[in-house]
């Protein structure tokens, strides 16, 4: 009876360690970026069909299909987000117009044009409020926002970073708090900076002064994750309202 217990001891000490690991999944993505809805489909950009297409997976990733395919849609990369509310967003290469979706792809309209740049990133905070950013045509940095859905744009007052630095990252949290990360060769003025959608003239440095931040994101209770440039790892807890 002992010996029984124990075996019974042990496999059930071996399940729950395996329960306890993570499991990853391997899928096949035709191409990137990839985005995921709040309806959990998969989205990415590819050129596995012929054409540069808009690809939609509605079974994590198992199978693919072109939903949209137009050369002229799509040339070279393309930027692409989706917001909490289930609208798609898609920027193509050198595009100055944001096309969008709120049926998962099928149809798609278009916002009014936004300052000519060479996109590195875009944000989707809801269907109304986007945030665009990349390289103007005077080769500095530029970050651009519609509260809208895209009927006016703005532009960020960000002229202390402009021609030395790299905008990292770009994330708003549900108070509309944004947060930007910027990074540069020396370091100088890097770190991350906060504002918020009402403003975006006027930021305050929050974390990290002069440590070069490449990426951000939001854990489930709202604290900013960031990952420095070169591998360098940091964290930190947001407060509301700092």
């Amino acid at each position: 009876m002992k010996k029984l217990l124990l075996i019974i001891a042990i496999c059930f000490g071996c399940s729950f360690a395996l329960a306890a690991q993570n499991v990853w999944k391997s899928i096949e993505v035709p191409g990137s970026p990839l985005v995921v809805g709040a309806n959990g489909y998969f989205y990415t950009y590819s050129t596995s069909y012929g054409l540069p297409c808009l690809c939609r997976s509605i079974d994590e990733g198992m199978t693919w299909q072109p939903v949209f395919n137009d050369l002229d849609f799509f040339y070279g990369d393309a930027q692409m987000a989706v917001s909490n509310q289930g609208r798609v967003f898609v920027v193509p290469y050198m595009g100055v117009q944001v096309y969008y979706s709120d049926d998962d792809g099928i149809n798609w309209n278009t916002t009014t044009s936004f300052p000519a740049c060479l996109l590195e990133g875009m944000y989707a905070h809801s269907n109304d409020t986007l945030l665009i950013w990349g390289d103007n045509t005077s080769c500095k940095e530029s970050l651009h926002f519609t509260l809208d859905g895209g009927l006016t744009w703005n532009s960020a007052d960000i002229t202390l970073w402009s021609g030395s630095h790299q905008i990292g990252d770009v994330i708003v949290n549900e108070a509309g708090d944004v947060f930007v990360s910027f990074w540069s060769n020396n370091a100088q003025n890097d770190g991350i900076y906060r504002s918020d959608l009402s403003d975006m003239q006027h930021w305050e440095l929050v974390a990290f002064q002069n440590i070069s931040i490449k990426d951000m994101e939001f854990d489930s209770v709202g604290n900013v994750m960031a990952v420095g440039y070169a591998g360098e790892y940091n964290g930190y807890q947001h407060v509301p309202g700092f």
